[in-house]
């Protein structure tokens, strides 16, 4: 049932929309969608379309010039659960959804702003997007004003956009895991992350040697290991092959070294921050308090080995 016009604001644009109900197959999805992953079954979305009784917020769409169709601007993955629902589980009840219809179609900067512009307002902002729309963003109104819409620095959009062309480049084959895999290789110090040892990794992701992004953190201990980072080197060496090198050396490794290597660990992870960043939080009590007992804990150190500068 249509219920009256009202004036919605959507980011910059304020447009005219509606409420009524249709079926979903007068929906399309748009190709250009921030999100890469709205077309995944969602076992637990699906659940909650069930147990309310279909859609609790209508679909956002845009009539589509010359056809009776519309366009969605947002609501994909609730557009893909209910047709999963209709087309494969037969439920036919939930064919007929909520939408929200602007008045004209929206121009492709209208369209990105204003799905921006709901996810933050719903504090939806998954990581997993925010590297594709802030390179979206910058093709269509340049870096300062991308930034300024998504609410970063111009430092952090440049990361993002950044991060995402590593991703399309590198880890194509990877799907919706590629921006993971861009971020965390991003992530990692220069100082050992060599061209050579770069390749091996993209090599290993994309041939699935590297099923898990959060493994690539153990190559800081096997870089230091020649005999491991040989064994990771290989065709078909893996992390867990390398660790198993690096296990049957930590006994010939002296407490000096083990300090050493658990320093220049710390030291690695700290230049991993962004500065910019760490400044957002600068006046955390917890943060000063650890500095602090990080800072007593490398006098005592210094001290114990005769480098104090304690007069």
């Amino acid at each position: 049932m249509q219920v009256a016009e009202v004036k919605r604001k959507l980011g910059p644009s304020e447009f005219t929309t509606h409420r009524t109900k249709m079926s979903l197959f007068k929906l399309r999805p748009n190709n250009e969608q921030p999100r890469q992953d709205w077309d995944v079954p969602d076992e637990e979305l699906q659940r909650q379309i069930i147990a309310n009784g279909g859609l609790w917020e209508p679909i956002l769409v845009e009539p589509m010039p010359g056809s009776d169709e519309f366009q969605i601007i947002d609501g994909h993955r609730r557009w893909f659960n209910s047709k999963q629902l209709v087309e494969v589980q037969k439920l036919t009840e939930y064919e007929i959804v909520p939408v929200e219809i602007t008045d004209k179609p929206m121009k492709p900067i209208e369209r990105v702003t204003a799905w921006v512009f709901i996810h933050r307002q719903r504090r939806e902002w998954p990581e997993l997007v925010k590297e594709g729309v802030a390179y979206r963003l910058t093709e269509l109104v340049g870096r300062a004003k991308a930034a300024d819409l998504i609410g970063v620095t111009l430092p952090e959009i440049d990361r993002l956009v950044e991060v995402y062309q590593y991703a399309r480049e590198k880890f194509s084959k990877r799907g919706d895991a590629a921006i993971t895999w861009a971020r965390e290789v991003g992530s990692m110090s220069t100082r050992w992350l060599t061209p050579e040892i770069e390749a091996a990794i993209v090599k290993k992701v994309n041939e699935g040697l590297l099923t898990n992004s959060r493994e690539l953190r153990k190559l800081r201990k096997i870089v230091k290991e020649p005999e491991a980072l040989a064994e990771f080197m290989r065709d078909d060496g893996t992390i867990d092959s390398a660790m198993e090198k690096l296990s049957g050396q930590a006994d010939t490794t002296g407490l000096g070294q083990g300090i050493v290597r658990d320093l220049d660990n710390l030291i690695t992870t700290l230049r991993s921050y962004s500065w910019s960043a760490v400044q957002e939080v600068k006046r955390d009590p917890a943060l000063k308090s650890k500095l602090d007992e990080a800072d007593r804990l490398i006098y005592q150190l210094r001290d114990i080995i005769g480098l104090s500068t304690r007069r």
